[in-house]
């Protein structure tokens, strides 16, 4: 090697755009210094590119498992520039570049097949040792570690002059070293998580976060936001915004509750969310009739709600939720081309598609600190007739129904629904009988047809949610059971002729 020129270790995985910057480096007099797998690629593309195990004399080994910890590489990334004459006195040349990334560790074990072993072979150690190296000695050394820093590194060095400012080498460092500390965080929580335990929450949690986002506000315009994901590699696949104004905070939040609640369903289904609570759920044979339903269910709360469905848009749909009131977010797994133009002319709706991906935990901020649980799951709810009145395979069907819907609604909840669609919702009570009232009072001013049903978050802990619920009209409860009263509120069932299951589970949702 040239030791009186600049040198870049390449060293990548991810190798989009790699070829046009390492050729863009190369033609500034920079000679190219790499790894096997990236070397071979570089070459396809007739780049002159040596190999480190050429530099350092020493062969790659174990598959590849020892190839860059060596010192003649270390050494050329930490050694700040007053050491240049020790340095080559060793016969090391100054690397001046580090561009590296590392195996895909966490696309891996998200895989259902990955064993093991393969999650193990995919901890890298070379590339997190390196990058700590030179991002440490930022002050003489640029380092990347995002392919999207490519183009913005080529434009500064094209024309300020061919040297990195350092104010932007340091920004890169920080970088580094969050995307070292992300990578690290995963593989410490993946070995610490015991599926066996029911992935019981780890006694150290590392947790690093990576901004996706800036959001319009935050829960009032005074409040700025942003949104952060665990991964800092992730392209946020399953929440692309396709048209329409930036998102705030409580459309972020609500619509993340939104689809959570469609994905519970089998059957195609619609649900409204406003101000944090679903306001309205339906489930139909196709997603045209089950959105028709939702918004007449509660056509007032629905104004400027977010919609969710799941099931792909299709255009006879889209004509119908233009024609709908003022909505603020639409969200769908995807949407038809022709459903996509016909939502385009309604320029400031929000239309956001993707997967709803699955949570094995969820969090919330206290004063300090965190609470984590475990993510709730779609719980199969041992059911269980406890009043003389059977219930038939129709009316069970709306009651389960009825308990998907309430576990999303803000505790103490109460859903009453007619079929597989709500009549009334009341949640965020701070007791039941004043949720079982204002679902009840929901209930009255619409008419609606089949049969009217009930369900509880919790158990029923005195008998007055039954008698109102009679009063307006339900027929069937569906509630978790487990109260010292349950005999009471059997009883009053029993009196009034009503039909009672209990889950087993409760639905408690303290957002």
């Amino acid at each position: 090697m040239d030791k009186t020129k600049p040198c870049a270790l390449i060293s990548v995985y991810d190798k989009r755009q790699i070829v046009d910057f390492a050729r863009l480096l190369s033609g500034r007099g920079v000679q190219l210094l790499s790894t096997a797998g990236s070397a071979d690629h570089l070459r396809r593309y007739g780049l002159d590119v040596i190999e480190v195990s050429s530099y350092t004399g020493f062969s790659e080994m174990m598959d590849g498992r020892v190839k860059t910890l060596h010192p003649f590489v270390h050494a050329g990334l930490l050694a700040p520039e007053r050491d240049r004459e020790t340095l080559l006195g060793h016969g090391i040349v100054f690397i001046d570049w580090l561009i590296v990334n590392f195996y895909p560790f966490t696309q891996t074990i998200e895989r259902a097949d990955c064993s093991w072993q393969q999650g193990i072979e995919n901890i890298d150690v070379g590339g997190p040792a390196m990058m700590r190296a030179a991002a440490k000695n930022h002050e003489r050394v640029t380092v990347v570690v995002d392919p999207d820093d490519y183009r913005e590194l080529a434009s500064i060095l094209q024309s300020g002059g061919g040297k990195i400012p350092r104010v932007r080498r340091r920004a890169l460092a920080a970088k580094a070293f969050a995307v070292v500390s992300a990578y690290d965080a995963a593989v410490s929580n993946w070995l610490a998580d015991d599926e066996e335990e029911g992935h019981a929450p780890p006694a150290i949690l590392h947790w690093s976060l990576s901004r996706r986002r800036r959001l319009r506000y935050g829960e009032n315009p005074h409040q700025s936001a942003a949104l952060y994901t665990a991964d800092p590699s992730a392209q946020l696949d399953h929440f692309k915004q396709l048209q329409g104004k930036p998102l705030s905070y409580n459309n972020v939040a609500d619509a993340d509750l939104a689809r959570r609640c469609a994905a519970e369903f089998q059957r195609p289904t619609c649900v409204i969310v406003k101000h944090a609570m679903p306001c309205a759920v339906a489930s139909a044979d196709d997603l045209v009739t089950a959105c028709q339903n939702a918004f007449s269910a509660d056509p007032d709360s629905a104004y400027g709600g977010v919609v969710a469905v799941n099931r792909p848009l299709c255009s006879a749909l889209a004509k119908r939720l233009i024609a709908q009131r003022f909505t603020e977010v639409l969200l769908a797994p995807q949407l038809e081309p022709e459903a996509a133009e016909i939502l385009r002319t309604k320029k400031n709706l929000r239309v956001v598609a993707g997967v709803q991906p699955t949570a094995v935990y969820h969090t919330r901020s206290v004063a300090g600190g965190f609470l984590l649980q475990t993510a709730y799951g779609n719980v199969a709810p041992d059911c269980r007739v406890v009043t003389q009145r059977q219930v038939e395979s129709a009316l069970m069907q709306s009651l389960l129904f009825a308990w998907r819907v309430v576990c999303f609604v803000r505790s103490n909840g109460i859903v009453l629904a007619r079929g597989e669609c709500t009549a009334g919702i009341g949640g965020g009570q701070t007791n039941r009988l004043t949720a079982t009232r204002l679902a009840v009072e929901q209930a009255r001013s619409k008419k609606g047809e089949g049969t009217l049903i009930m369900a509880s978050d919790a158990f029923l802990p005195f008998r007055d949610s039954v008698d109102w619920a009679h009063q307006a009209g339900v027929q069937a409860i569906i509630q978790p059971g487990g109260s010292i009263r349950d005999d009471e509120a059997i009883q009053a069932a029993d009196e009034h002729g009503m039909a009672m299951v209990f889950t087993g589970v409760r639905g408690f949702s303290h957002q």
